[in-house]
């Protein structure tokens, strides 16, 4: 093909190259937000310790867009693809092809190359394509707006620390002979019951 009709069909080529991206990446990205939200909804329910890193899944369908262009550029239109699309386009009936195939520099001014260059470009229709990533950003928004559970704290802690408490008090009690040795008695029993049952939570959560 002559340099000029070379030029004249890129805007073509470009063209055709967009429509081959949005006719796959929103499925791409619809299930890259579908995914990213399950993992958002897990790390929401039952990871806590990674809900920091829940943001940076919005980047999802910009990884999808990335994995989306070697898949486009395999499947991308050739040079010839390219020229007998224009051929159809203009109503050349295969000359425009020929002329390709045969590299002729003699066609170079030719009014068939000058009419490859008013080649109607194909419109891009990609709201169809794109009607199921909506539906999926809405999945994704509930799942990240989702209430991050937080782990009950072990009441452990606040029952030894009383038994240490009430320990300490009866210490106290004890040096100033403010107790008769059947409350003393009585106490004791009680700081160890609060202990055993602190010492029973810890094994229990353990297992």
């Amino acid at each position: 093909m002559p340099v000029t009709g070379e030029n004249a069909l890129r805007p073509l080529a470009r063209r055709l190259a967009v429509g081959l991206f949005l006719d796959v990446w929103p499925a791409w990205a619809a299930g890259s937000l579908v995914l990213a939200g399950l993992v958002t909804l897990i790390c929401r329910v039952f990871v806590p310790v990674a809900s920091s890193y829940v943001a940076w899944l919005w980047l999802a369908p910009g990884l999808a867009a990335l994995l989306v262009i070697p898949v486009c550029y395999r499947r991308s239109y050739s040079a010839g693809d390219v020229v007998a699309l224009a051929d159809s386009l203009t109503g050349g009936r295969g000359t425009l092809l020929a002329l390709f195939e045969t590299g002729d520099r003699g066609w170079r001014d030719s009014a068939l190359v000058a009419a490859a260059g008013a080649v109607r470009l194909p419109r891009l229709r990609p709201w169809r394509r794109l009607a199921v990533v909506p539906p999926a950003l809405a999945f994704m928004a509930a799942a990240f707006w989702l209430p991050q559970r937080v782990p009950r704290p072990s009441d452990a802690p606040l029952a030894q620390e009383m038994a240490n408490g009430l320990a300490a008090t009866l210490t106290g009690l004890k040096q100033e002979q403010l107790v008769t040795p059947a409350e003393e008695q009585r106490l004791d029993e009680e700081i160890a019951r609060i202990r055993r049952s602190a010492e029973r939570r810890v094994e229990g959560r353990r297992r």
